[in-house]
């Protein structure tokens, strides 16, 4: 498919949806779902030994199922320059939960080059996805997300919100929930074999609210409620342009 295809269905979807599915690349496919796998395998430790894992400015774990958060969640988020604080030690499940967070963070730069030419094409901006900052690895937060079992009366795991970077591709998940709020309504999504993308604040300011910062939430259906649910995101801000 050519770039002016590829532009005319993405704009498409922006305007009528406010998010587009971009279709996995076979390799990438491959290490978003190795990525899952090592993600759910570091969440089936005990806590104790989770929660050692400070967070910090690169990155770290966070558990926030406790009494009285608001989401109950736990999340570790990875940049490329994330490492664990030298007093503690990289056991194998975390080894390799690193080791492919950064192959996916480099293996989906195509990815971001891709989406930075789209919507070059259809908005007219003619900017350098390098001059933004877009390509840099200090511009990439991937974060992993486990939301636990949800026995709450409305079902909600997330709730609603807008990003506040470039792009937010949605990676993976375990399980479906995932709703935007376009047009005065929400509506659930459902996406597989690609990666569901929307704008943050800062993409709407960079592109003059030619696209919206999407609203979205998590909601679980009833059936799946005694379920844990794993997902991942990749944050991508414009590291070169300001919030």
């Amino acid at each position: 498919m050519s770039l002016l295809e590829q532009s005319k269905m993405v704009e498409l979807q922006l305007k009528s949806k406010g998010y587009f599915v971009l279709p996995y690349p076979k390799n990438l496919a491959v290490l978003a779902k190795q990525l899952e796998y090592s993600w759910m395998k570091f969440c089936s430790q005990e806590d104790s030994f989770k929660e050692i894992i400070p967070f910090g400015e690169n990155g770290g774990y966070e558990n926030k199922n406790k009494k009285g958060a608001r989401d109950k969640k736990e999340n570790f988020h990875i940049t490329w320059d994330y490492k664990l604080p030298s007093y503690l030690y990289a056991s194998p499940i975390e080894e390799e939960l690193f080791s492919r967070a950064r192959k996916l963070l480099s293996g989906i730069k195509s990815q971001i080059s891709l989406v930075a030419n789209i919507t070059n094409e259809i908005f007219g901006k003619n900017k350098n996805p390098l001059d933004l900052g877009m390509l840099g690895y200090e511009g990439l937060v991937l974060r992993l997300l486990h939301y636990y079992p949800n026995f709450s009366l409305d079902n909600l795991l997330a709730h609603q919100h807008v990003d506040k970077g470039g792009w937010t591709y949605t990676l993976f998940e375990s399980l479906p929930g995932l709703e935007v709020f376009w047009e005065g309504e929400w509506s659930s999504v459902a996406f597989d074999k690609g990666m569901l993308v929307f704008s943050g604040i800062q993409g709407q300011h960079f592109y003059e609210s030619e696209i919206k910062a999407l609203c979205h939430r998590v909601v679980i259906p009833n059936h799946l409620k005694n379920q844990n649910r794993y997902s991942a995101v990749l944050f991508n801000e414009f590291s070169k342009y300001p919030l």
